[in-house]
């Protein structure tokens, strides 16, 4: 086997040689590169680039040359005249690649490996489950591409219908490519998940590295080689031509199958129902949910989206279903994904003893339209009419003390009312100032708009905004109207004179609510990176308000590191840390980062007056 391996050394020296300087050459722009070498984000992030992007192109360059070209080139015939069996020889090639591969994959670990140390700490665990996914998963590729080798003339065939296959499968079902076996090893959380090894992946990988090795082996050995020897022959123009035409087929097939089928409806088991001409919503039962529950809330949610139906003159809307998440805060809701079914499905924990009604189903109003209007009434710079719209039209039955008390929010985060500014960057607004606050302030200008137009007048614009779906064919080059001209067009308003009739209402809200306004608590907060090693830095905070409360308030502080991009992060996506204020003023957060990253941090707090979170507003900064 030795005289094997020299043999396979000497004939392809320049092939081996070129792959290596080419690896150096590619892993050299990896560590310069301030985008993968740990300066502007997790050297982690370089090493699974180099996995997913440039370790198949060696393998493949390096399985061609001591598998395929053995083959089609028939020098195989040669070796299996030399007194060493069929498996002895390709024993040798697979362990010669195999080391290879793996001398590679070594070389690059500990290259980003010594990156990611320079900014961050990796223990022993950090480093162990790295490199189990690390080399199960280049392990696994090698074995898939060494076994491909020997399939001869249908190797880029096979492959391609693979490719193509697995999209299909994953685009028409349930299935994820992306969290099975040797992709879920390097997944997105490979740069940062330290501590917990995904198993089942690991478990899948090493079942197909085995699996691919026993076809290897399979198509070398049986009927002495006879079965390889074929393959290797040259493809003929009918199996070329049979070929192309079953890819194309397949992805006809596809197509026609999902245009003719079209989305499948969802099925909720175990739920109760409610439904209207307009809208269906089904409420999931549980463990803690009783049946009353669940038809209260249905009830609910179908007489309110039904109201919205015909205000917002949709004919009809997407079905709803609810599921119940006793992990969830009262007043945290969050919307699941179906893929290739039709419906929503959001989740809330609407046992809760504080969760309201009214305000999950003004949530879900804005959720409904987002989806019915394919994403248009969400868009920036119309997303405040939403917010707006969908907290007026919960309230539309609701008390006069609910709606002075958007009025009372409005003021305290909006003294002055809104700018052009502020709705054109209405996410920014969000951000800054809080969803429930910037939610009130949108209320205040559907107020100022019904006082303004005509209720007709207003329904119009109001459907033009919200209540229309995106252009398609060649319509959807033309350039969209903005809400300001859409007012005009719908109303005879021009948006000047709205956002001075807005304002002016927002003065005088906050001149009528000065004396309750002057009680009311501003939070501030401040955080200190300071360095505990070379690289790490702890987060340390100071917390206040203005004027100061004596009472027991939980305080949310929220933190994620972030890329270089201002884009807007999901609430889901913010690690939360609680504190007791004013017991924990000052202090130091559970988590460190490393210099050169990005961090964004917001602290939120309860106030009673206001029946809502106020917040610092999310800051973006960094870290030294």
């Amino acid at each position: 086997m030795i005289a094997l391996v020299r043999k396979e050394l000497r004939e392809q020296a320049w092939v081996l040689l070129a792959c290596a300087a080419l690896t150096g050459l590619i892993l050299a722009g990896f560590a310069i590169s301030p985008d993968y070498n740990g300066s502007n984000t997790s050297a982690l992030h370089g090493l699974r680039t180099f996995l997913i992007g440039t370790y198949p192109f060696l393998v493949i360059v390096l399985t061609s040359r001591i598998v395929a070209r053995e083959y089609t080139g028939r020098t195989q015939l040669f070796l299996e005249t030399l007194p060493v069996s069929r498996a002895t020889i390709l024993t040798a090639k697979l362990l010669l690649g195999l080391v290879l591969a793996l001398a590679t994959v070594l070389v690059a670990f500990h290259l980003f490996r010594n990156l990611t140390e320079k900014h961050e700490v990796l223990d022993r665990r950090a480093l162990g489950v790295l490199a189990l996914r690390t080399f199960a998963y280049a392990t696994c590729v090698y074995a898939f591409l060494f076994a491909g080798g020997l399939l001869g003339r249908y190797r880029v065939a096979i492959l391609l219908l693979l490719f193509v296959g697995f999209f299909l499968v994953s685009d028409s079902s349930t299935f994820r490519l992306d969290e099975f076996g040797p992709f879920r090893l390097m997944g997105p959380d490979l740069a940062y998940e330290r501590g917990r090894l995904p198993t089942g992946a690991l478990q899948v990988t090493l079942g197909l590295t085995a699996g691919f090795i026993a076809l290897a082996y399979a198509l070398a050995l049986v009927r002495e080689g006879t079965v390889s020897a074929l393959l290797a022959q040259k493809m003929s123009q009918r199996e070329k031509v049979t070929i192309a035409c079953l890819l194309l087929g397949m992805i006809f097939l596809k197509s026609y199958y999902e245009e003719a089928r079209g989305p499948r409806p969802f099925e909720l088991v175990n739920a109760v129902t409610a439904s209207s001409p307009h809208v269906t919503v089904k409420v999931g039962l549980g463990e803690s949910v009783g049946v009353e529950r669940a038809r209260q809330l249905a009830a609910a949610a179908v007489a309110g989206l039904g109201e919205l139906s015909e205000e917002l003159s949709f004919p009809t809307l997407p079905d709803v279903f609810v599921l119940p998440a006793r992990e969830l805060e009262a007043d945290n809701y969050q919307v699941g994904t179906l893929k290739g079914a039709r419906g929503i499905v959001v989740q809330a924990n609407f046992t809760g003893q504080s969760f309201d009604d009214g305000a999950f189903v003004s949530w879900l109003a804005r959720v409904v339209v987002e989806s019915a209007t394919r994403g248009r009434a969400s868009e920036e710079r119309r997303r405040w009419l939403l917010d707006g719209f969908s907290s007026d039209w919960s309230l539309r039955h609701a008390p006069d003390e609910k709606r002075r008390l958007q009025s009372l929010r409005a003021a305290y985060g909006f003294p002055t009312g809104p700018t052009e500014e502020m709705l054109r960057d209405w996410l920014t607004t969000r951000e800054r100032r809080g969803e429930c606050l910037s939610t009130a302030l949108a209320w205040t200008g559907i107020q100022v708009l019904r006082e303004r137009v005509e209720p007709q007048a207003l329904r119009r614009f109001l459907h033009e905004s919200l209540g229309r779906t995106p252009s398609s064919g060649l319509r959807a080059l033309a350039v969209r109207e903005s809400p300001a001209s859409e007012l005009l067009r719908t109303t005879g308003v021009r948006m000047e004179d709205f956002l001075a009739a807005w304002r002016a209402r927002s003065a005088e809200d906050s001149r009528s609510l000065d004396a309750t306004l002057r009680t009311l608590p501003r939070i501030n907060a401040s955080v200190e990176l300071a360095p505990v090693t070379t690289n790490g830095r702890e987060v340390r905070y100071q917390l206040g308000f203005e004027p100061d409360v004596q009472r027991l308030l939980r305080i949310s502080f929220l933190t994620k590191t972030i890329d270089p991009f201002d884009r807007e992060i999901e609430q889901s996506d913010l690690a939360v840390d609680e504190r007791a204020y004013p017991d924990l003023r000052t202090g130091v957060l559970p988590r460190t980062v490393s210099r050169g990253e990005r961090l964004a941090w917001r602290v939120d707090a309860p106030i009673d007056e206001l029946g809502c979170q106020v917040t610092t507003g999310l800051q973006r900064v960094e870290v030294p």
